[in-house]
């Protein structure tokens, strides 16, 4: 039944008055279409930051925020297809992105982004800085040619630095975890959109030659290279160990 003009709304009713005198069966049914028409709700209303205090955590959210961080995956370059991500899904991901926690709002993270032919010239710097860097009894050809062809196999590749700042009154441990934050933020949102990542940080990708390429400072970092892509095939498995296993209880024996 449809609440009449200034009555209060049917989802903010007391529970017990709209359920009566059902069964205990009947109830706890009634009880869970509310909840559900709540979380409803909330995830199709805009978001009033003014109300966050008050905003009641639904359990609906967790499971579907459960499901999609242990989707998310490692897909690499040569799993991707050639398909372009649209401009709009990728501003989006890296909003996301940008959302991460940060002390003293720093934002410390910086993306550069290369498509289309100019994930050639990141290529070929990727490969020339790999060849300068590594000693010659070092020097793997297959590495090196995997330098030149990844950023080619991937339709989005971003940069992912770190941009310290002037006064550097939070420490680097803390804009490091602050843009890894944000790198993880993308790469969940890019599993909601059925886009795999990648991030890979070997010596080259995160060397001063590659700062100055993508044009960061002298006491800027280089966190390596994320890799966005739609998946050639299907959607891989993955597994963990019990979290029991990573978790000790203070005072617990």
């Amino acid at each position: 039944m449809a609440s009449t003009s200034g009555s209060v709304p049917e989802y903010k009713q007391d529970v017990g008055s709209r359920l009566g005198q059902n069964p205990l069966k009947k109830r706890r049914l009634a009880f869970k279409k509310l909840l559900k028409h709540d979380c409803l709700r909330l995830l199709e209303s805009p978001v009033d930051h003014s109300l966050s205090k008050n905003v009641r955590v639904c359990p609906m959210q967790l499971d579907e925020l459960s499901q999609l961080i242990r989707r998310r995956r490692t897909i690499k370059p040569n799993q991707m297809d050639s398909r372009p991500i649209e401009r709009d899904i990728l501003l989006q991901l890296l909003e996301n992105a940008n959302w991460a926690p940060t002390h003293g709002m720093t934002q410390p993270w910086r993306f550069t982004i290369f498509e289309g032919d100019a994930r050639r010239r990141l290529a070929q710097r990727l490969s020339s800085i790999y060849r300068e860097i590594t000693p010659p009894e070092e020097f793997k050809q297959n590495k090196f040619d995997s330098f030149a062809v990844n950023p080619l196999l991937a339709p989005t590749v971003c940069v992912v630095g770190m941009k310290r700042q002037a006064i550097e009154k939070i420490s680097e441990v803390d804009e490091l975890a602050a843009v890894a934050c944000a790198v993880q933020n993308l790469h969940l949102s890019a599993t909601a959109c059925g886009l795999g990542g990648f991030w890979s940080s070997n010596a080259a990708a995160c060397s001063d030659s590659m700062r100055t390429f993508v044009g960061l400072d002298e006491r800027d970092r280089l966190l390596g290279l994320f890799y966005l892509g739609y998946p050639k095939g299907d959607w891989p498995e993955s597994t963990r160990t019990p979290i029991a296993e990573n978790v000790c209880w203070a005072g617990e024996t």
